[in-house]
């Protein structure tokens, strides 16, 4: 190895490292932050809280299962007045299991420095880590949810007894019910993995389409009951009573939005700047998955990584559009969608026999330099339309602001 072979090496070690450590010490500050204000950062007037408040109050409603259950566990304990502070604890809990979980696969399949790397991506798992709007709320369990789904299919995909295969088909049907549910756009943001899986394996777009058919008619039953006036008026009513609303307010829940102000699910509600802004971080976030999914997909052995890392990203963003035509959330939507993707290549692909290092080629060494000023320049949000000006107002980077903060620059 040449000398400057040598230097590019150890450069992109130390930066990987420098990247790496800055978007830790960044995103566990503000985790740590968000949890000692709970639960006063837990209010039910806010969306990420009331977005766990919503229960089957008056009757059936889209994404109230886990409300409904946990309404009725603590009604048993009898501290039904603390059933949206146990969930937003438990929802934190999953940030922190989600985390473990994705990041001893990408270690394992590409080593301890790469695989951090491409946990950190800021378009990924420090979004829920870092910003209280994306901790409480239901995403990393989700994102659980759909790596639990393509564990199962991976188990049934294997030649095994016909009841077995029954069985393990009929449990793929049931968490894809629960998990439409408890947040409806698991049907948009995290199925098409399952089936975008399926098509890989028996190259049958039928096949795949009936694989996710019970989740896809649970978002359409979701839909179809997204809430109504009597449901919100019901809600606030319990929650008053309750303590955890004030007495003149409302929950500003999905339900509420829904019942009393868009007049349908798809509504553009941006404005020309804002839609702008959100244009510009796409791009930005974009490139770090693409960059995170080929090295993933080096390590995993395939040919052309990067080809097919255009070509996943794709389908996702495809299948993800009309979510994205109906919120402005779009920060949560491509974390979702890309800790998702790394679940798909790390479940559905084999690992190849070296896995701790990754090709040096020149367009992968590229997506290394392009994670590591990322991670060290970009700021994760939940939602994307905020401006430049309001992201950068408090804290100017990500992973720089934690090295400036330590060496009091």
């Amino acid at each position: 190895m040449s000398m400057i072979a040598r230097c590019e090496q150890q450069t992109l070690r130390l930066g990987s490292w420098l990247a790496i450590a800055g978007a830790l010490l960044f995103g566990f500050g503000l985790y740590v932050q968000n949890l000692a204000a709970f639960p006063s950062n837990v209010g039910v007037s806010e969306w990420w809280g009331s977005e766990l408040a919503i229960r089957y109050c008056s009757g059936f409603v889209r994404r109230g299962l886990l409300g409904q259950v946990s309404w009725l566990m603590t009604g048993w304990l009898g501290h039904q007045a603390s059933y949206v502070q146990v969930l937003s604890l438990l929802m934190a809990g999953a940030v922190l299991l989600l985390g473990f979980v994705l990041g001893v696969g990408l270690v394992r399949r590409c080593g301890w420095r790469v695989g951090l790397l491409i946990l950190m991506a800021p378009v990924g798992w420090p979004v829920m880590l870092n910003h209280a709007g994306a901790l409480f709320r239901k995403d990393a369990l989700q994102v659980l949810l759909g790596a639990l789904l393509l564990l199962l299919w991976r188990s049934i995909a294997r030649e095994q007894p016909k009841n077995r295969r029954f069985a393990g088909f009929f449990l793929i049907a049931l968490v894809q019910i629960l998990a439409v549910f408890n947040h409806e756009p698991f049907a948009l943001l995290i199925l098409p993995c399952l089936a975008i899986a399926e098509f890989q394996k028996s190259s049958s777009w039928f096949r795949s389409l009936l694989i996710v058919s019970p989740g896809l008619t649970s978002f359409l039953v979701a839909a179809i009951h997204r809430g109504n006036l009597s449901q919100v008026n019901c809600l606030a009513e319990s929650l008053q009573g309750l303590g955890l609303l004030a007495p003149a307010a409302r929950p500003g829940s999905s339900i509420t939005e829904l019942a009393l102000s868009k007049p349908s699910f798809f509504t553009w509600d941006l404005s020309t700047a804002a839609l702008s802004w959100s244009a510009g971080h796409f791009v930005v976030m974009s490139l770090a998955a693409l960059a995170s999914y080929g090295l993933l997909m080096s390590s995993s052995g395939l040919a052309h990584p990067l080809r097919k890392a255009v070509g996943l990203w794709c389908l996702q963003l495809i299948a993800a559009l009309p979510l994205f035509m109906a919120t402005i959330d779009y920060g949560r939507w491509l974390a979702m969608i890309f800790c998702s993707g790394l679940f798909l290549v790390l479940i559905a692909t084999p690992p190849r026999g070296s896995h701790s290092c990754v090709s040096v080629s020149g367009a992968l060494k590229t997506s290394q330099v392009a994670l590591i000023l990322i991670e060290l320049l970009v700021l994760p949000t939940h939602c994307c339309t905020y401006g430049i000006d309001r992201i950068y107002s408090v804290i100017p980077y990500a992973g720089l602001s934690a090295w400036k903060s330590l060496l009091q620059i």
